[in-house]
């Protein structure tokens, strides 16, 4: 017993076992199946989120380089419309402090709101664009990064030689949305973006009030608000000024970046706001009376304290304190109430005006002791101010003088009458010429002053010492620094080779009857697994068939369509013949397909509709169509209604192959009576394939034509063409036998035999419309030939500037230009409807090429749309200046060299394989390769009035603070608008 229950107990233990083995492995499985979910669904946001950085990067390049132009437009590729977005993101204020003419000191701020564009992953994470730069937000939405930094430069240059710590922060402002598809356009609003630098210079300068700009810059405070990344920013820039001023990031999203030294630095390399700069001189000229100003940082030891006292010692007796003392004890006069306040870390400030009880002067001590009213808190990292020898009032407040040579003087400054508070530091002062560079000198003689000259290595003769014409590459296009010039159109080479059939009104009336190849080879199979796009739900009657009758609908080119019946759902591709009535629903969408048939693009019908162009229906000539596959179908009978017969043509492709139904059906059409002479074109791109001898039956059909005398014009379309049984078809009828290598071949063959039935096929070369505009500063203006000789108008429309028989250039004055203006050019070519022979072309065109005669014709009707459009955001739109090589160009055998149309200019602009221009002058080659297997082209000569210099006084006399302040700090806003016009 004892046996058998052991037995039985190790039997059970062994099912156990398996079973809890099994558990585990399904367990271990399991686990590991969402752990590796997991870490999947994880590795895959984060491929996600690298490929977003990448692609924001490139919206940052690309709206860096259209910032850069100032003009004109870009694509972006930002993802879908869920994925990505424009929103408001916060603002930056700047605030610059200096000193105007009078000594003033001021400080003048500035706001930007910021924008943000970015591409969320729907989990928390997401980056943006903004201000230049490419920002980061964490998974947990705690903190944020930067990706690429911000078009944000703070650095030491120096200038004529003397050191400037400069500030330049370029940032594009972007409104609208971003397009379903996540491609969409963004475009420059060029009206917008000058008024909105006009304002934020106007107030960072203060130019808006009367109490005087700024004149020499001191110091910058940065405050960045409410924006998504403002812990990045705060450790971009502490990381960007270094020692220069202090950052401090705030939990309520704010960051102050305050006393950033900018503008001249004294004796070499002490910035004029250095750290331990205690004391500024509002004038710091050596020996000048002036105003001081304090600016003390409160400590920690501070804390919670009250403001009591400021007491201010010079320590080495060569500041003279006399003008100050004897003003009366407790008068405020002598301080500036917008100078002397409490600035809060936050960005908050306290006006210390009505807290200011009175003030002590002792002069032998050289100090100066200021008593508040004890009920203003202070905080540490809160900034003291307190300017005093104020000169803004009556002109007899007490005043300061400087020490009488340039140097550094050591002060103290005592909060409180506490020694843990007390700052040691120094006044700067400087010498009276080494303040604004330059004061008027021209280093290079070229007629404008150092701190004016934008190009000091140039001895220019354009506007602030540049080159009158020169090319900015990133925009391809001239930048022009003079306000008038003269625009010349050089020539045009822009004209195609043709084969024109041109009617007799003496021959007999036409019946023409098109036999036309429907069978499945024609389209061929086309793939469909990758149609994108919105389906478009339709109805039989009122969709747009390429036929429709009381049998069947063809599916016209560029559509797909969807059937949908209880049975599934069939596609049916261009070409397709659907079975009348339609049961089902019926929907559609717009396609781009790559078929692999013979004419898939449906060209046979395009050359159809080009013979019956030849035709005259009021001469009597008359036209019909047939088509055919295992069977005929007849489109349409013999009608002088051409308009008719060209709808008629539908592009069907299905089934197989018979060439005799199709040529007895258009035999049977020929009337008897009509007495016109007859015709029919027979296209097919295979064999005969049905049951029974099709060939023989075919034959037979052409000894009918022949009986009927009707002549039949046989074309073999591709390599599986019959050529054996066409070439007996047209043989029988007095035709002839054509072969064509592909599609694309039709339309010339089927003029070739227009032109052989109307008897009157002519050679031209015509030359096509062409329309060009110059854009300058952001505004086009149409170019005119009738407006030749005169200044050219942005109400003027447009005239074509293609005509073969003249070789004349023609001019047109510009005037008004604002110097700096970027200047490009479009052409645009368009094809004509209608030409007229020129009669005899001009003396650079030959005649004749290969034995044939050719004329030279142009445009009397212009076709809708364009062949095309060049302008500077592609290669084809070239500049040339003095000393580039001349391009080489692609032409055909009726096109001249490119120095052939430069000579016609009354100007010598070139000499040998080189340009040979006057640096006012510049040469723009506009390239329009619509046809092809040649380049067609358009020449164009700026040549800009030298000598427009404008004034540039010396920046100490001048009131224009363009030469002393932008150069110091430039804040450039770009407003770009983002979204596709529809």
């Amino acid at each position: 017993m004892l046996a058998d229950s052991g037995s039985d107990n190790r039997g059970v233990s062994n099912t156990v076992g398996i079973i809890l083995l099994f558990g585990m492995v399904l367990t271990g499985a399991t686990l590991v199946f969402l752990v590796g979910g997991m870490a999947l669904d994880a590795t895959e946001r984060q491929s996600e989120m690298r490929s977003a950085e990448m692609s924001m990067q490139e919206v940052r390049s690309d709206l860096s380089s259209l910032a850069a132009r100032g003009e004109g437009s870009t694509r972006l590729s930002v993802g879908g419309s869920d994925d990505g977005s424009i929103r408001t993101d916060g603002s930056m204020s700047f605030t610059i402090r200096g000193q105007t003419k009078a000594g003033t000191t001021r400080a003048c701020t500035t706001d930007l709101t910021l924008s943000s564009l970015r591409h969320d992953d729907g989990d928390g994470q997401h980056v943006a664009y903004q201000a230049g730069g490419v920002w980061r937000m964490s998974e947990d939405g705690e903190s944020t990064t930067i990706v690429s930094p911000p078009a944000l430069s703070y650095r030491t240059e120096e200038i004529n030689g003397v050191e400037y710590r400069t500030f330049d922060f370029d940032v594009a402002n972007l409104t609208g949305s971003v397009d379903t598809d996540g491609e969409t356009t963004a475009s420059v609003n060029q009206t917008r973006s000058q008024e909105r630098r006009k304002q934020i210079t106007d107030e960072m300068f203060c130019r808006d009030d009367d109490e005087g700009d700024l004149r020499q810059i001191r110091s910058l405070t940065i405050v960045v608000r409410n924006s998504t990344y403002y812990d990045a920013w705060g450790r971009y820039l502490r990381d960007r000024m270094g020692d220069a001023g202090s950052v401090t990031v705030y939990d309520n999203r704010t960051v102050v970046a305050s006393d950033i030294p900018l503008g001249r630095q004294v004796n070499g390399s002490t910035p004029r706001l250095a750290s331990d700069d205690l004391l500024i001189a509002v004038n710091d000229t050596a020996g000048a009376e002036t105003s001081h100003k304090l600016r003390f940082d409160v400590s920690e030891d501070a804390e919670g304290d009250t403001l009591e006292s400021v007491n201010i010692t010079y320590n080495d007796d060569e500041t003279d304190l006399s003008r100050l003392a004897g003003k009366g004890s407790g008068a405020r006069g002598h301080t500036n109430p917008d100078q002397t306040k409490v600035h809060r870390a936050d960005g908050d400030v306290v006006d210390l005006k009505k807290h200011l009880e009175s003030y002590e002067v002792d002069t032998d001590d050289g100090t100066i002791e200021f008593q508040f009213d004890e009920s203003v808190e202070l905080y540490s990292n809160d900034t003291v101010t307190v300017e005093y020898g104020s000169q803004t009032r009556n002109g007899k407040d007490g005043k300061v003088t400087n020490p009488g040579s340039p140097g550094q003087y050591n002060v103290t400054a005592t909060l409180n009458g506490d020694d843990d508070s007390r700052r040691t530091g120094t006044l700067s002062i400087g010498d009276v010429n080494d303040g604004i560079p330059g004061n008027g000198t021209d280093s290079d003689d070229d007629g404008v002053p150092d701190h004016a000259d934008r190009c000091p290595d140039t001895e220019g003769d354009g506007r602030y010492g540049c080159g009158v014409v020169s090319e900015d590459e990133d925009a391809n296009a001239l930048r022009v620094n003079s306000s008038s010039a003269t625009l010349e159109l050089v020539g045009t080479q822009v004209a195609e080779e043709r084969i024109v059939n041109e009617s007799v009104a003496e021959r007999q009336p036409l019946d023409v009857m098109f036999v036309l190849d429907r069978s499945g080879s024609m389209r061929g199979s086309c793939s469909i697994e990758n149609v994108e796009g919105s389906w478009q739900e339709v109805s039989a009657d009122s969709f747009d068939w390429a036929h429709a009758d009381s049998t069947e609908y063809v599916v016209p080119r560029g559509k797909l369509v969807r059937i949908e019946t209880w049975g599934g759902t069939n596609y049916y591709t261009p070409g397709s013949v659907i079975s009348h009535p339609i049961i089902g629903d019926i929907a559609a969408i717009d396609v781009e397909l790559s078929c692999s048939g013979s004419d898939p693009d449906n060209r046979r019908v395009d050359a159809t509709r080009s013979f019956v162009g030849a035709l005259n229906a009021s001469a009597g000539d008359r036209a019909g169509v047939v088509e055919f596959n295992s069977d005929s179908k007849l489109l349409s009978g013999l009608t002088d209604d051409l308009d008719d017969v060209n709808d008629s043509a539908t592009g069907a492709a299905d089934g197989g192959t018979d060439m005799g139904s199709g040529l007895y059906e258009a035999v049977d059409q020929f009337d008897d009576d009509a007495g016109n002479e007859r015709v029919a074109v027979l296209l097919s791109d295979g064999r005969n394939d049905g049951p029974g001898n099709l060939n023989k039956r075919t034959r037979r059909a052409a000894e009918e034509a022949a009986e009927n005398n009707v002549t039949v014009y046989t074309i073999g379309l591709g390599s599986g063409a019959d050529e054996d049984l066409l070439t007996d078809v047209a043989d029988e009828t007095g035709g002839e036998y054509y072969y064509v290598d592909d599609d694309s071949e039709l339309e010339e063959q089927f003029e070739a035999i227009a032109g052989n039935v109307t008897r009157n096929r002519v050679r031209q070369v015509e030359h096509k419309a062409v329309e060009a505009s110059v854009k300058i500063g952001g505004s086009s203006y149409p170019l005119n030939l009738s407006a030749g000789n005169s200044r050219v108008d942005p109400n003027d429309t447009a005239s074509a500037i293609n005509d073969p028989t003249t070789s004349d250039p023609v001019a047109f004055d510009i005037s008004g230009v604002t110097p700096g203006s970027l200047l490009s050019f479009n052409a645009t070519s368009v094809d004509c409807t209608n030409s007229t022979a020129s009669g005899t072309p001009a003396d650079n065109l030959n005649a004749t090429h290969d034995g044939e005669t050719y004329d030279h014709t142009s445009c009397t009707g212009t076709a809708d749309g364009r062949i095309d459009s060049t302008t500077n955001a592609t290669n084809d739109h070239e500049i040339y200046t003095d000393g580039d090589d001349l391009p080489t160009l692609d032409t055909a055998w009726w096109q001249p060299g490119i120095e052939a149309v430069l000579d016609t200019s009354d100007e010598d602009l070139y000499s040998g394989d080189e340009f040979t221009l006057d640096d006012s002058q510049a040469v723009v080659v506009v390239e329009l390769d619509g046809n092809g297997d040649h380049t067609d082209y358009a020449v164009f000569l700026y040549d800009a009035d030298a000598g427009d210099r404008g004034g540039y006084g010396d920046p100490d006399e001048d009131e224009s603070t363009d030469g002393t302040n932008r150069y110091v700090i430039d804040i450039t806003p770009t407003q770009v608008e983002v979204g596709d016009e529809e």
